[in-house]
């Protein structure tokens, strides 16, 4: 049975007009939809054994999850963080031993437009075209978070840069809970943000959805990696309609009742579009993620001893390795404080939109 992206549910979101415009003529294709699609090595008709079905099925799908090794390749290169890898190489190597009988995890992979022309030969040039063709991915897993064995949590989001926005295929998770029958009818959406407030597009995108971020998720039952920030999202409060329309920006948060929990102040802020105020944002989320880091480490909720990272903590210049955590919190607070005067200072004006320069293609962790 599917785990989550069953496909009436998804039906029901993928072919809503909005959706089909954000999704430019592509498409959003369940586990077993970009299987019988990726099909890289064609399967012989000579044995009709059920055995022998099911065996060349699951080497299907051990061959169609190899994917992400090529996505691993690409994109932990460009991250450049412990975690990248891991959760990359993690999610590829659980696809990859799953079966199509497992239950754990679920798969929901975005294709462009044209990826239904692609031939169904196993050519290497045609799978090149295939790989190409694929802009995102999610990937779920059921009881990540050991303190809500029945919840479905976020366990790796990817997308190609200039391509299609992440929150088109998070919103299809979101939209899958809600409709979910065999799941709890208290369902949130769990989740870690990667690089935590140094993430901001990744931060934007999410609370835009209703995540907020969510400290008791840090356990060491649940969510404990302090580089990330854990967040949830309650849909009790959201109908299936009010998902999408957030995932269009036809509503907005503050179209509900629920208010956005952020101590940071950034979000209220927005995203800045001139780069003198761009980058005293990024460094005013380095901050609170180094923040939120020795936050973690000092309450220790993990019962384990988190040694701090200097790579991570030297984005801040005032921090000596000799200070406690609780002076490393002044000197960071102080710190955001200065650059939350200077952003003060400058005249900005608040965008939802962004502007790129046209570059060669690559993935996101978001």
């Amino acid at each position: 049975m599917t785990l989550l992206f069953k496909k009436t549910f998804l039906d029901e979101y993928r072919n809503s007009d909005s959706i089909r415009k954000m999704l430019k003529g592509g498409e959003l294709l369940t586990q077993s939809e970009f299987v019988s699609w990726y099909k890289p090595k064609e399967t012989r008709t000579t044995r009709h054994t059920s055995e022998y079905k099911d065996d060349i099925e699951s080497e299907n799908f051990e061959i169609a999850m190899e994917f992400l090794d090529d996505i691993c390749d690409e994109v932990c290169r460009k991250i450049g963080t412990e975690y990248g890898q891991i959760a990359l190489r993690k999610t590829a190597n659980n696809l990859k031993s799953s079966s199509k009988s497992t239950n754990k995890f679920d798969l929901l992979v975005a294709v462009s437009a044209g990826y239904d022309k692609q031939e169904l030969k196993s050519t290497t040039t045609v799978q090149k075209n295939k790989n190409k063709s694929i802009v995102g991915f999610i990937v779920v897993e059921k009881g990540e978070c050991k303190l809500f064995k029945d919840q479905v949590c976020v366990n790796l989001i990817c997308v190609k840069e200039n391509t299609i926005k992440g929150s088109v295929i998070l919103g299809a998770y979101l939209y899958c809970i809600k409709s979910s029958y065999f799941l709890p009818k208290n369902q949130k959406g769990l989740l870690e943000l990667a690089g935590s407030y140094t993430n901001l597009a990744g931060f934007f995108s999410y609370t835009k959805l209703g995540f907020d971020k969510d400290e008791s998720l840090y356990h060491k039952k649940c969510f404990h990696n302090p580089e990330n920030l854990t967040m949830s999202v309650d849909l009790q409060k959201y109908e299936k309609k009010d998902i999408i329309d957030l995932v269009t920006g036809d509503k907005k948060r503050g179209d509900f009742s629920d208010q956005v929990i952020d101590d940071t102040g950034i979000f209220a802020c927005g995203a800045l579009t001139s780069k003198k105020d761009q980058i005293i944002q990024e460094k005013i989320g380095k901050a609170y993620a180094i923040y939120h880091y020795v936050k973690m480490a000092l309450e220790e909720p993990a019962g384990e001893d988190l040694e701090e990272e200097e790579t991570f903590l030297h984005l801040i210049a005032e921090i000596e390795p000799s200070d406690t955590n609780d002076e490393k919190l002044v000197k960071i607070k102080e710190y955001i404080t200065i650059q939350q005067n200077k952003l003060q200072k400058s005249k900005r004006t608040v965008s939802g939109g962004k502007t790129r320069r046209k570059r060669k293609q690559k993935w996101i962790l978001i």
